[in-house]
């Protein structure tokens, strides 16, 4: 219950927008963030994508049960996407810093990002933000919610 909580923290990062179009869940392994989402958002086509054959045939076979038709299961890896995602989320698939570089070449600038950050660990992995840039902001979900504290990068569209 505790991941599915966790998951559903993600859509933080919409809470003023709505959700996007589009989302692509990075590393997703058998499906979280991006499953709960696809739930709680069902005009949202949400991409599962993680490089091991074996967690992407776990994803599917949840994504067949359940019966979701705006989930799509992909074998890949996130270096390989184009530049054109309006929505993406990282859950423990890379350290910060590097989550952050993959979701700057990944999204449209119009995209917004968001990364799960572990531990105690809610440093920004960059520390400059000038015009033309994403806004960055770390979001505390309190222990009141889940069983601990935790933490959530947030990359935003440019603001001029």
């Amino acid at each position: 219950m505790r991941h599915l909580a966790d998951s559903l923290t993600f859509a933080r990062g919409w809470a003023e927008s709505g959700p996007p179009p589009r989302l692509l869940d990075v590393g997703s392994g058998v499906g979280l963030p991006g499953i709960p989402l696809a739930i709680l958002w069902p005009e949202t086509l949400v991409t599962l994508l993680d490089r091991a054959g074996r967690r992407v045939d776990l994803a599917r076979r949840a994504v067949r049960s359940i019966g979701l038709d705006n989930v799509e299961v992909r074998l890949g890896d996130a270096l390989s996407e184009p530049p054109l995602w309006k929505g993406a989320v990282f859950r423990a698939a890379f350290p910060p810093y590097r989550a952050s570089e993959v979701a700057e070449a990944l999204l449209h600038p119009a995209g917004t990002a968001v990364i799960g950050l572990r531990g105690n660990d809610t440093t920004v992995p960059f520390a400059h933000a000038s015009p033309g840039e994403r806004t960055v902001q770390v979001v505390e979900i309190p222990s009141t919610v889940l069983d601990g504290t935790v933490s959530l990068l947030i990359m935003g569209p440019s603001e001029y």
